[in-house]
């Protein structure tokens, strides 16, 4: 199943416009005496063709056991990363595919698939397949049987690592974990992973807070809102094979931009706190 977003021209970059936006179904939501989604899985890509085929099979055989969704949630890919996951859909109703095509943006992407999700949990996972795969029954099981607001798929956790990290790679991802939480009072191991699981509570209960343009949606869900429940779950980092990377020069300022918006939020929200 595909759908196309036409959401107003506040992208980042230039994106190709299309001379023909089709409509397309919505996407069916459970009635009454259906099964109900345990989980929806949502894969922002741009510019991942050599990796969606190959992630979407290893995502299927992963959530054999689980009753789920897969929502590809695509920024109008130059290389047409759409074009091959809509293919894909064609032939398994339970892949939905999200053509954005004004907009750009990890964080809003995710926002984009959670709001047309129908599962009772939440997974984000990247595209370029450097996220295990193999983990998320671990997540939703801590979401859905554990009963925590926020499970994160961590490198830092037991059974975690970095994988083939460069050292300076990895004490820039160190610095930027240890400043979130220092200044965020977040007390999880691994606050910049992108691979997590969420509630639906948790994500409904923010989803009109999160900031769309923030660096990473993690931190947003837990520095946002009354402070969550959280588990984790180790996992080891996999090196890109395929494609290029989307990290560049500015991913360090735009962190701390992200951080800083955060740290107003909550001391705006300590002083708005009635004195006793």
């Amino acid at each position: 199943m595909a759908r196309f977003q036409d959401e107003g021209n506040d992208a980042l970059s230039p994106v190709p416009q299309s001379t023909q936006v089709p409509q397309s179904p919505q996407v069916p939501q459970p009635s009454e005496g259906d099964s109900v989604l345990d989980v929806s899985v949502i894969v922002p890509t741009y510019n991942e063709v050599t990796n969606i085929r190959l992630l979407l099979d290893r995502l299927g055989a992963t959530l054999a056991g689980l009753n789920y969704q897969i929502v590809v949630v695509d920024d109008n890919s130059e290389d047409k990363t759409w074009r091959v996951a809509e293919q894909i859909a064609q032939a398994d109703e339970r892949i939905l595919v999200i053509r954005r095509m004004n907009q750009r943006g990890l964080s809003s992407a995710v926002l984009a698939g959670m709001a047309e999700a129908g599962g009772r949990s939440l997974v984000v996972i990247d595209g370029d397949l450097q996220h295990d795969e193999t983990k998320i029954p671990d997540l939703v099981a801590a979401v859905l049987e554990g009963g925590v607001d926020i499970c994160l798929a961590s490198r830092e956790a037991v059974g975690g690592s970095y994988g083939s990290f460069r050292r300076r790679r990895k004490l820039v991802s160190y610095a930027g974990a240890a400043m979130a939480r220092q200044l965020l009072g977040i007390p999880v191991s691994d606050p910049m992973s992108g691979f997590f699981a969420i509630s639906r509570e948790r994500f409904e209960l923010l989803a009109d807070d999160v900031n769309p343009r923030g660096f990473k949606i993690l931190l947003e869900f837990l520095a946002r809102g009354p402070k969550p429940t959280v588990d984790e779950v180790g996992y080891e980092f996999e090196e890109r094979v395929n494609g290029s990377t989307k990290l560049n020069g500015s991913v360090g300022l735009s962190y701390l931009i992200a951080l800083g918006h955060l740290m107003g939020q909550r001391l705006r929200r300590a002083f708005d706190r009635p004195a006793r």
